[in-house]
């Protein structure tokens, strides 16, 4: 047997002694019967010959058939290698796996555990400190001659209070206390780095995510699935290199519902890393109570894409009872057998197996591409993007929850520009990410023209998905002074401007002046406002000013200049056209009850505009009229008029203003 079937065995070992830990819930043993437990029965994936050792993904697939509380229906268990620049493999590393679990309480669970990276020391011992050997889940140290062993369990002491192992935010201590105080340690050994892996990248939002800690030390995510017997699930897991850290992404598909769903991406604090040929899958009973009671699952081929590319199907593999207490009556009673496209795994009953190993095969004719399995051949097609949409600089999608799910994006931005008769793109803006939850970018465009905007997304198997869309943004209308003069009200305290948007960077001064020049109030700045702007109101203060005063009100952009001449009493006019000359203008105004009666004297026959506002600025109506030529009596129609309170009447023609203050009775 070669080193790497010994180290996969260990491995196996210490997932075997965690059983219990990577239960969520423990299972009330009581109720079953305490006869001893069911084999533990692994189903090693063998590695077709040819293929590459090193893989970047794999895929598994379960289905119970059996049902047995405290149960662990495991798809996959392998571990973590670091590769240096030349492909060999510089360290191995800890291990992972999932599946899907039966608890006691109901509860019917998915669960994903990885295993923290080994502990790496500084180089140089402090004294005659020597490490003999480190795994996660030991240390053995010698102090002088002495040997002492440690379980990295935080502050757990060695040889009574002598030594003390302290976890402190990844980092792993070793200390001696002389004399047995422990306010006087002494440093032995130091990790070099924090080895613990985190998930801050991504969780699901209905999985409990939680370290683990006993038989080594890690990291578990499980969610209730609510499986049912008898229908398939699929884990997908797949790592990739950011820097000097790898990220593992887990994905979980729901064959019944036809759903994906991405479980969580764990950052792992090492950088290179891939998954081990090696891998297995187990059936587990964690309760050690229930060796009388048959649990059965079957699996589908295992899935891996090599770091080559290259996608194979571990159609062929063997079964091997673990470890087992000889005393155990049940400790043969498990099966192994194959179909044309699954495994079939048995465990506990009274069915004795006197075969320790022994090897099967499934028909690989079966199994010639991934999304030719016949299990599930439709739930692995590639990803789809059902709608994209730019709106209020946010530019997002929707992909197909039955296809392959989204691993990253690329969004690209190419302006049109013409030529004579030549037309060319030019790429304005590129943005790409690895990104599996991400459905929507920050994607301002402001510069007018015409643009193509492609999306394309990346599924969890590299297949991409493009569409693109066209988008058009126009020039901006110029604005003028005027259009700033035609919307700004007076009232007591302020003059309040409407300022018109046209959706770029406008240089704009206001300012407030009294008949000698001087400048009262003002106002200047950039304008700059978004997509869903249509106007900007701005205020300048007018409590400084006298209430029957005249002033000016001077708007500026850029080198154009409009002033309005308004009172506080009168609100705005326009000098001397706001007072009657006798051939045309007000003759008469009177506000009563709801009606405001009005005899004007036209020049001609002509359109108007009745404004009848407050002398404070608020309106209370505005109406356009039809004005004979000579005197027009005119009965402009309110919501009613607050008696004993001033108002303003102002007949507007041809953009000439006449005003007449009146108050109502």
């Amino acid at each position: 047997m070669n080193d790497f079937t010994m180290k996969m065995k260990k491995c196996l070992i210490s997932t075997l002694l965690m059983g219990a830990m990577a239960a969520p819930m423990s299972y009330a043993a009581d109720s079953l019967s305490t006869v001893g437990p069911a084999p533990y029965v692994v189903l090693w994936y063998n590695t077709p010959d040819g293929s590459s050792n090193y893989s970047d993904i794999m895929v598994s697939t379960v289905k119970p058939t059996v049902e047995v509380p405290a149960t662990y229906y495991s798809s996959l268990d392998t571990w973590m290698v670091q590769l240096d620049e030349n492909g060999n493999v510089k360290r191995s590393e800890s291990s992972l796996y999932m599946g899907i679990q039966s608890e006691g309480t109901g509860r019917h669970n998915a669960i994903f555990s990885m295993w923290n990276p080994l502990v790496r020391w500084n180089e140089e011992p402090i004294g005659n400190n020597v490490i003999k050997e480190v795994t996660d889940a030991q240390v053995t140290v010698t102090i002088g001659n002495d040997i002492i062993k440690q379980f990295n369990r935080s502050w757990d002491a060695l040889r009574g209070d002598s030594v003390i192992c302290e976890f402190f935010d990844g980092i792993v201590s070793f200390y001696t206390f002389p004399n047995g105080n422990h306010n006087d340690k002494t440093l032995l050994f130091k990790s070099t780095d924090k080895t613990n892996i985190s998930y801050e990248d991504y969780v699901d939002s209905r999985n409990v995510v939680q370290p683990f800690a006993g038989e080594g030390r890690g990291l578990q995510s499980f969610y209730d699935l609510n499986w049912v017997l008898n229908q398939y699930y699929s884990f997908v897991v797949r790592v990739w290199h950011e820097g000097e850290i790898s990220k593992v992404g887990y994905w979980r598909l729901d064959h019944t519902n036809k759903e994906w769903y991405h479980g969580i991406t764990m950052i792992y604090p090492e950088s290179n890393m891939y998954f081990s040929p090696g891998a297995c899958a187990f059936l587990e009973d964690y309760s050690s109570v229930s060796g009388d009671m048959r649990r059965n699952m079957a699996l589908a081929p295992l899935w891996n894409r090599t770091k080559d590319g290259e996608w194979v199907a571990r159609t062929n593999g063997h079964f091997e009872l673990q470890y087992m207490r000889n005393d155990n009556p049940f400790k043969m009673n498990y099966a192994g057998t194959a179909n044309d496209s699954l495994f079939l795994v048995q465990s506990g009953g009274y069915e004795p197996n006197d075969k320790v190993s022994f090897s099967v095969s499934i028909d690989q004719d079966n199994y010639r591409t991934i999304a030719d399995n016949s299990i599930s051949a439709a739930l692995f097609e590639s990803i789809v993007i059902e709608n994209v949409k730019l709106e209020n600089d946010t530019l997002s999608w929707i992909i197909r929850e039955d296809k392959l799910p989204q691993f990253g994006y690329s969004v690209n931005v190419e302006k049109k520009h013409k030529d004579g008769d030549y037309t060319f793109y030019e790429t304005v803006k590129t943005i790409s990410a690895i990104a599996p939850n991400c459905r929507a970018i920050y994607l301002p465009i402001t510069e007018p023209g015409e643009y193509n905007i492609e999306v394309t997304l990346v599924d969890i198997f590299d297949n991409e998905y493009t569409t693109a869309f066209p988008w058009y943004i126009s020039e901006p209308e110029e604005i003028s002074c005027l259009d700033v003069m035609n919307d700004f009200t007076v009232q007591y305290g302020s003059l309040l401007v409407n300022v018109p948007i046209n959706h770029k960077n406008t240089e704009l001064s206001l300012k407030i002046e009294d008949k000698n020049g001087n400048v009262l109030s003002n106002w200047e700045g950039l304008m700059s406002v978004g997509d869903n702007q249509n106007s900007a109101t701005l205020q300048l203060n007018t409590y400084n000013l006298a209430f029957d005063g005249e002033y000016y009100f001077t708007a500026s952009i850029d080198d154009q200049a409009c002033k309005s001449k308004f009172s506080l009493a009168k609100g705005v006019y326009d000098g001397a056209d706001a007072i009657a000359d006798g051939n045309v203008g007000f003759k008469s105004v009177a506000g009563v009850g709801s009606d405001v009666f009005i005899q004007f004297e036209a020049a001609q026959e002509t359109d108007a505009t009745v404004i009848i506002s407050s002398i404070y600025g608020w309106n209370v109506t505005t109406q356009t009229i039809h004005l004979q030529n000579g005197l027009n009596n005119l009965d402009i129609k309110t919501y009613g008029l607050s008696v004993g309170i001033p108002f303003i009447a102002r007949v507007i023609i041809n953009g000439e203003s006449y005003v007449e203050e009146f108050i109502a009775r």
